[in-house]
């Protein structure tokens, strides 16, 4: 007979002392388990001590952070105005004609490829006037940028 089993068979359903609990291993690393008069949990305490690890660095790092003093003022732009309109007339001289290239070659394949249609020949002739219009423009960049310039005062 177990020491606590019921004497009686009414005490059958009766509240009565059960045995020490036999300690078990755990899957678990971290579980600890829970000892008398000890209610502050381990999560609890972990996070504690991360809170003051880190307040503990952040107020090193700002312990030796020194004043700032201001750096001598630096002029930030590298050439100046003439050499820079100088640098967009050329890109843009570059960029006009790349593109009037460009209509120039759709205009001539597409009036090779009408074959006598006259909706596609009128096409390819748009294409040759766009193009003619580009190559003056980059003809006239220089003279209307400079005028930029003239008004700009550089």
């Amino acid at each position: 007979m177990a020491a606590f089993a019921p004497i009686h068979a009414r005490l059958k359903g009766a509240l009565l002392p059960r045995p020490a609990p036999v300690p078990v291993a755990h899957l678990n690393p971290y579980f600890e388990p829970r000892i008398p008069g000890r209610e502050v949990s381990t999560m609890f305490r972990r996070t504690i001590i991360r809170v003051v690890v880190v307040a503990v660095a952040t107020l090193t790092v700002l312990a030796g952070a020194g004043t700032a003093f201001a750096a001598e003022p630096q002029i930030l732009a590298a050439y100046d105005l003439p050499t820079i309109i100088s640098n967009i007339t050329n890109w843009i001289i570059g960029l006009l004609v790349g593109v009037a290239t460009l209509f120039l070659t759709i205009g001539g394949i597409r009036y090779l490829a009408a074959g006598g249609d006259p909706t596609e020949v009128e096409k390819a002739k748009s294409a040759f006037k766009s193009a003619l219009l580009g190559y003056a423009l980059a003809v006239l960049a220089p003279i209307l940028l400079g005028v930029v310039q003239g008004w700009i005062g550089g």
